[in-house]
């Protein structure tokens, strides 16, 4: 399917100061067509706009596709109350940075009839996915309505200009204030504050935010020296990219490679001329023209094909795509790795210091961060054909440290900020009781408080849950204990953290400078060689002596190429999850591999295992109860009848049982119809007198069940002769990190 043209102008520059999150997003389905004709917004990168109105009737809300944390709103039934409009898209930066306002006022003056509205209306296609912008709302944490404009009619309605844009509606309908753009903050207030006088509430207890606006920072002014200027938005899309003629002649718009506008062909190979000036891209290699972004056109080897640009600013962002699997990008100034100190959010290392970003999601990244501007030369290249560049962005605001957010409880510690811990490297780990993973790691980390500790280290794991039996203070504090856990644990049971530092794995991994700026990340288990060469990097940037603390390197070795393989019969098993929030019947691939799983969703159903066994599928036997997160065992049998099957590829296998609030389970364990062998058991297994396997589920934790030597493929089944067992999931480690002693 050809997507349609879409000619959106982002105009205030989408890149200064990067979020305090970016969203993370998944494009699910297939994107709205975005109309073409919309009248191009007229606001300059280093300038807003605000005007007051007329008192004519408002415009109404059109052609909305959907709405977000509210039943659909008509701006009739607002009468008598103030109504803030936002239009905003989650890839511009420049809306980005109003959020902090806007969650403000929304928090402040909702009570008093102030309702806020955020209309997302897309510059890019991925833009309109449901499933994007619910995911970009949870991130942002944004708790007013949102209105998905994807056709950009209320855009129009409203005559809006720019991202963003905000009106503000009056108790009788009309707009008495519009502003295009950053800032103006306090203005904005001061007209929310009068309007909503008019209705005649009282806000004397409620104050005004006096620094609305924010500090103002050198580099903004305009200059007669191109060299000299804030770099503009660079766009790769080919319907931005024409020749413009000017009194001068011709004049490039966004590519400096003119033969990118003498080759008619959507394939082409470029030369980088060498000789860049400022507001340009440079193409080395094959690059595909498409209508919304520039996309490398071939795999290579190395990373031989680049985009190139020089830019002047303190602060990059650009948004990529990806239209297939991940992929990395390596980013280097000035042919070099960037130094940590350069290092954007979404920047990471490998082992041999190189800086890239893994892509993947389609979405905005924070790649360059810098004390002061700059004149500066960029490369971005990737092996992959799936590299898509849609936009540059530029910026001149300061960074903005991360905080913890929803913190219902403290243990091992006091109640911590990390305001608070301004001076020292703090090491923040999302994690989880019931993932097996994250149990892994715990060790390394252990070890690092012990050695870092006195010299500025301080470690806080911040517990997500994710079933409901981890929210149990018990469940918690018991798991801290039998691992041994001596740092401090915040527990965040709705995730507000998480999404605070845009956290999309557990474990996850987050090493935070003396400044409280994020300066490395690990999401899954392993990276621990680089993240303790991390941790020593930014302690001695804050003035410790590790002189005398050993450093050793961990061996991590090479995962197996059958944990990434395509082939079913040689893939790992992906982690199964049983419950029934997880095995919708529309899924494109649930685990469930019986299609009476779903007929009873929430009734004890008696499921017949035929015995024709797939790679990394459930099967049962027996009666069995679906639950929102997990299978429940509902029959009683005097011998042991009833299983969950699974053929499996892998070395290790662990399970989240539970016994509910029953008594404690007695689960056998066969593997390829036979007792597991000693040698191949895991650490919860124990043996009768008779050979049997078994383990003893008296609390709801993670089971570890299997450890193979080699990767393998068998048929395990976990078997229940009582009624109350739960199993949640069941995981499969590929054992590639091999821990040596600390």
């Amino acid at each position: 399917m050809s997507w349609p043209l879409f000619v959106l102008v982002c105009t205030l520059a989408c890149g200064t100061d990067a979020p305090t999150v970016v969203p993370t997003v998944m494009q699910t389905s297939t994107p709205t067509a975005i109309p073409t004709a919309v009248p191009s917004p007229t606001v300059s990168s280093e300038s807003s706009v605000d005007t007051e109105s007329d008192e004519a009737p408002g415009p109404e809300f059109a052609g909305i596709s959907g709405w977000i944390n509210s039943e659909p709103l008509r701006m009739a039934d607002l009468r008598g109350k103030v109504v803030l409009i936002d239009f905003w898209t989650y890839t511009c930066i420049n809306c980005i940075r109003t959020f902090p306002h806007l969650k403000e006022w929304h928090a402040k003056y909702a009570d008093k009839g102030l309702v806020v509205v955020g209309v997302h209306s897309p510059e890019f296609l991925f833009e309109t996915v449901r499933s994007n912008v619910e995911q970009a709302v949870a991130d942002f944490g944004i708790e007013y309505p949102v209105a998905q404009d994807n056709m950009l009619n209320t855009w129009r309605a409203f005559g809006n200009r720019s991202w963003p844009g905000k009106f503000l509606v009056d108790k009788d309908g009309a707009i008495r204030f519009r502003h295009f753009g950053e800032g103006q903050y306090a203005k904005t207030e001061k007209q929310i504050r009068e309007l909503l006088a008019e209705t005649g509430v009282s806000l004397a207890a409620i104050r005004v935010n006096s620094t609305a606006d924010g500090p103002v920072y050198p580099g903004l002014q305009s200059s007669s020296s191109i060299e000299e200027e804030v770099t503009r938005e660079l766009y790769g899309s080919s319907i931005k990219n024409r020749i413009a003629f000017t009194n001068g002649g011709e004049k490039l718009a966004y590519i400096g490679n003119s033969e990118y506008y003498s080759e008619s062909a959507t394939f082409a190979t470029y030369t980088d001329p060498g000789d860049h000036q400022n507001h340009y891209i440079y193409l080395q290699g094959e690059w595909e023209k498409g209508r919304e972004s520039l996309v490398h056109a071939r795999e290579t080897t190395g990373y031989e094909d680049y985009i190139a640009i020089k830019f002047y600013s303190n602060d990059v962002n650009v948004v990529l795509g990806m239209r297939g699997s991940e992929y990395e990008v390596h980013v280097t100034i000035g042919d070099r790795p960037l130094a940590r100190s350069q290092a954007g959010d979404d920047i990471r290392y490998d082992a041999e210091g190189n800086s890239y970003l893994l892509v993947d999601q389609p979405r905005m990244f924070n790649i360059v961060r810098l004390d002061e501007f700059g004149t500066h030369e960029l490369k971005i290249s990737s092996k992959s054909d799936d590299f898509e560049l849609f936009t540059f962005s530029f910026g001149h605001y300061q960074r903005t440290p991360r905080e913890l957010a929803g913190i219902t409880e403290w243990i091992n510690t006091v109640p911590l900020a990390l305001d608070d811990l301004r001076g020292k490297v703090v090491l923040v780990v999302f994690f989880s009781v019931a993932c097996d993973d994250c149990i892994q790691v715990q060790p390394f980390i252990e070890s690092w408080k012990r050695k870092y500790g006195s010299h500025g280290l301080t470690v806080i794991g911040i517990h997500i849950p994710q079933f409901e039996f981890e929210k149990r203070p018990d469940i918690v504090t018991g798991s801290l204990e039998a691992q041994g856990v001596i740092h401090a644990v915040g527990v965040d049971q709705d995730g507000s953290s998480a999404r605070a530092f845009r956290n999309r794995s557990l474990p996850g991994m987050h090493l935070l400078d003396k400044d409280g700026f994020i300066r490395h990340v690990r999401l899954g288990p392993g990276g621990y060689t680089l993240m303790e060469q991390e941790i020593r990097h930014w302690l001695e940037d804050a003035g410790a002596d590790l002189s005398g603390v050993a450093f050793k390197t961990q061996k991590e070795l090479e995962p197996d190429p059958r944990t990434f393989a395509l082939e079913d019969e040689i893939r790992r098993t992906r982690d199964i999850f049983l419950g029934s929030s997880h095995n919708d019947p529309e899924a494109p691939d649930p685990f469930f591999r019986q299609p009476e799983y779903s007929s009873q969703p929430g009734e004890p159903f008696v499921y017949r295992d035929l015995g024709e066994h797939e790679n990394h599928y459930v099967y049962l036997q027996g009666l069995w109860q679906s639950d929102e997160e997990s299978i429940v065992h509902a029959g009683d049998t005097e011998e042991y009848e009833d299983y969950v099957a699974f053929k499996m590829v892998g070395k290790k296998v662990a399970a989240v049982l539970s016994n509910g609030d029953g008594p404690v389970q007695r689960v056998l364990i066969t593997m390829d119809g036979l007792p597991v062998p000693p040698e191949l058991a895991g650490e919860d297994v124990m043996y009768d007198t008779d050979g049997e396997s078994y383990v003893t589920v008296d609390e709801p934790r993670v089971y570890q069940l299997i450890d193979l030597p080699e990767f393998a493929s068998h048929d395990l089944k976990l078997w229940s002769k009582s009624t109350g067992l739960e199993v949640y999931t069941i995981t499969f480690e590929a054992n590639i990190f091999e821990p040596q002693p600390f």
